[in-house]
């Protein structure tokens, strides 16, 4: 009959045998936490829908592809956990929380940033953890004893503010409470939509506990909006006519298009247009004038008669070059000048009248006008 002895364990192998037992329940524990995380999140991450912001409203659930991505990131974070990374592990952490807000992304980051070292991070989100995650048992007993020591090691701050993001020394911060370095000056401060409230400075002993209100600032005023002369705004006014959209504007504005044709105004043609035909009836009158000359001449030709013939010709010759240069630049202008502005039918419009008429001893030209 065979006889089996029981070989005695030295002390070194049951140490060895219990590290790694302790190792494998390590993992074993990550493994079983990523499980329920996972089957949070694909049932739709229920625990972060039912829990509230700082300001009081409730959390959006996440969508799909932010669950996919807060799994992703977990797992991540559980690789450089069992690899004893666990700065870069306490980062993935707080990503899967983020991404899709769930306990236990929020209590593996707790226990990452304690491993690593970072007693003041993982405090602060030890009580964030007591705060969402209340009805959670596991959460709540990890979190206690480490906000315990953190109440009395730390200066404890809570932010009351309605609908603000809190600022810590230039740094946003996700929850309204959290601990600060003891004896130091620290910087509060808190953004509205409306604007920023003025900046606190807190300073306290260790194990204080520091009430901060921040009020919103008024909403700017909006300034007044500017009116034309008849005290229409000088912006257009849009309405929908039929399915198409007009613009209507002070009558004494300009117009953007007016502006934006660069013509000029049809008051510099018409100005043009008078003086060339003043020019003309000067012209007419001094032709006239020296063809009338020319039998007085013929009687009687005398060498005072022809000098003053020659000089009726040289006046006639000038006028006929003032009128020509007159016409081609009002022939010009037309081409340059506004057509599209007001009529002559419109009261405050432009006119001008010309007139040329015999006088003694010439002619007399008359402009007039309204522009």
């Amino acid at each position: 009959m065979n006889v089996l002895h029981a070989r005695p364990t030295s002390p070194r192998r049951r140490a060895g045998v219990l590290g790694r037992k302790g190792t494998v329940r390590a993992r074993s524990g990550l493994l079983v936490t990523a499980l329920g995380l996972s089957l949070a999140l694909a049932v739709g991450a229920r625990s972060a829908a039912a829990q509230d912001t700082p300001s009081g409203e409730p959390v959006a659930e996440p969508s799909a592809q932010q669950r996919q991505a807060a799994a992703e990131a977990y797992d991540r974070a559980t690789a450089a956990y069992l690899s004893r990374d666990y700065v870069a592990a306490a980062r993935w952490f707080e990503t899967a929380h983020r991404m899709a807000p769930a306990a236990p992304a929020l209590l593996q980051a707790v226990r990452a940033h304690q491993r690593a070292g970072d007693a003041l991070r993982a405090a602060n989100l030890a009580l964030r953890l007591l705060a969402q995650y209340a009805d959670d048992r596991q959460s709540v007993r990890v979190a206690t004893p480490l906000v315990s020591a953190a109440t009395r090691a730390y200066v404890r701050i809570d932010v009351s503010c309605a609908a603000c993001t809190t600022e810590l020394d230039g740094t946003l911060q996700e929850w309204p409470s959290f601990f600060v370095e003891a004896d130091a000056d620290h910087a509060i401060g808190a953004h509205f939509e409306t604007g920023d409230a003025v900046p606190q400075t807190v300073r306290g002993a260790a194990g204080d506990t520091r009430a901060i209100a921040f009020d919103a600032p008024p909403a700017p005023e909006p300034e007044p909006a500017a009116t034309g002369p008849r005290g229409w705004p000088t912006a257009a006014l849009r309405r929908n006519t039929g399915g198409e959209v007009t613009e209507a504007r002070d009558a004494d504005a300009e117009r953007p298009e007016d502006r934006a044709r660069g013509g000029l105004p049809p008051a510099v043609f018409i100005a043009s247009a008078g003086a060339t035909l003043v020019a003309g009836g000067f012209l007419a009158w001094s032709g006239l004038d020296t063809a009338a000359g020319v039998p007085a001449y013929e009687a009687n030709p005398t060498q005072e008669a022809l000098d003053a013939g020659q000089r009726k010709e040289l006046r006639t010759n000038v006028l006929i070059g003032v009128t020509a240069a007159l016409g081609a630049v009002t022939g010009v202008l037309a081409l340059l000048t506004d057509w599209g502005g007001r009529t002559d039918d419109a009261p405050d419009s432009p006119r001008v009248e010309a007139a040329v008429a015999p006088a003694p001893g010439g002619a007399v030209g008359v402009v007039r006008g309204r522009f």
